[in-house]
């Protein structure tokens, strides 16, 4: 039988891992039988649990100038654990650096694991754990330019040496990794289906957002649909005319009628004073030709007498018209 750990509702079905309401990872119900814990455990994870909130407070209240096995000082102890957390608190920094910060909740869990168990005797997964745990991030604090510590610089030298930068990196986070996975109960199923249902409510909120926005800007939505379908109606229009087929009129056979209209268009586009006035409408008919002679004619005398002067008497037009015949 299996429980879900946010509503408690239980499943029969073995085979059913997750939550059907909400997509939570199952556990499994625990009988009625319950875990026996010997006096003896619960003493040991008491001790446990005391040492790693001794261990916290020397760690805290370290002070390099106490005089311990590696230091030579005459000033008194500042350390609150006294003599012996300042000498703890001393190796811990030697041996792991800042990783020496991370010991006491790694003793507070250790505690809590024997209280919890049935035996005292430790599984061997367990210990590598612990120790991966240790080792892997006192190498990683050395490789980014922390404090490692002796085992961590020994560590990281030799992996860069072996792995390269970038190899000892990977390898490094790799043991973290696994070290995470030996002495807890986290899973990498368990945090692929968290991260699943935690996606798919992203997902769900984000499409109901996105819903109340259209729905907010749904007239601007309409408006910008309206400007877009008259918009592409004119440039359908302006392409049609484009492409309308033409016909040209060649120079002979273009009629008075023609040749004023494009007068008139040229001196419309030229924007000069007569712009937009036609020329004049020519005659269908044009006016009869006549001769008017432009000096006088004198008039013709008969006479046998000889001319008594070579003036000109009075002149008259002789209109001449053409044979119509």
């Amino acid at each position: 039988m299996k429980i879900c750990p946010t509503c408690k509702e239980t499943y029969k079905d073995e085979d059913l891992n997750f939550c059907l309401s909400d997509g939570t990872t199952l556990i499994k119900k625990r009988t009625g039988v319950t875990t026996r814990h010997s006096r003896l455990n619960e003493i040991l994870a008491v001790i446990l649990l005391a040492i790693s909130v001794l261990i916290f407070l020397c760690l805290i209240s370290y002070n390099p100038s106490d005089p311990t096995f590696n230091t030579a000082s005459s000033q008194k102890v500042q350390n609150w654990i006294g003599m012996v957390g300042a000498n703890l608190a001393e190796a811990l920094f030697s041996a792991v650096g800042l990783v020496a910060y991370i010991f006491p909740a790694l003793l507070a869990l250790i505690a809590w694991r024997v209280f919890q168990s049935e035996s005292l005797r430790p599984r061997v997964s367990q210990v590598i754990g612990f120790t991966l745990v240790v080792a892997s991030a006192a190498s990683l604090s050395n490789l980014i330019g922390w404090h490692g510590g002796v085992l961590g610089a020994l560590l990281a030298t030799y992996s860069v040496r072996l792995l390269s930068t970038i190899g000892a990196a990977i390898f490094l986070f790799a043991l973290a990794t696994t070290s995470v996975l030996l002495i807890s109960n986290f899973t990498l199923t368990w945090a692929f289906s968290h991260l699943e249902v935690a996606w798919g409510n992203f997902r769900i909120h984000y499409a109901e957002w996105k819903a109340k926005r259209r729905a907010a800007r749904s007239d601007q939505i309409n408006l910008a649909k309206e400007r877009l379908e008259k918009r592409r109606g004119v440039r359908e229009e302006r392409v049609a005319l484009k492409d309308s087929p033409t016909i040209s009129i060649p120079e002979s056979r273009k009629t008075r009628a023609t040749k004023s209209a494009e007068f008139a268009a040229a001196a419309a586009t030229a924007g000069g004073p007569d712009a937009f006035e036609t020329s004049p409408e020519f005659p269908d008919e044009l006016p009869r030709p006549s001769i008017t002679p432009s000096e006088k004619v004198p008039d013709t005398i008969v006479s046998n007498e000889p001319l008594a002067s070579t003036e000109p008497s009075e002149t008259g037009a002789i209109p001449i018209t053409p044979d119509r015949g």
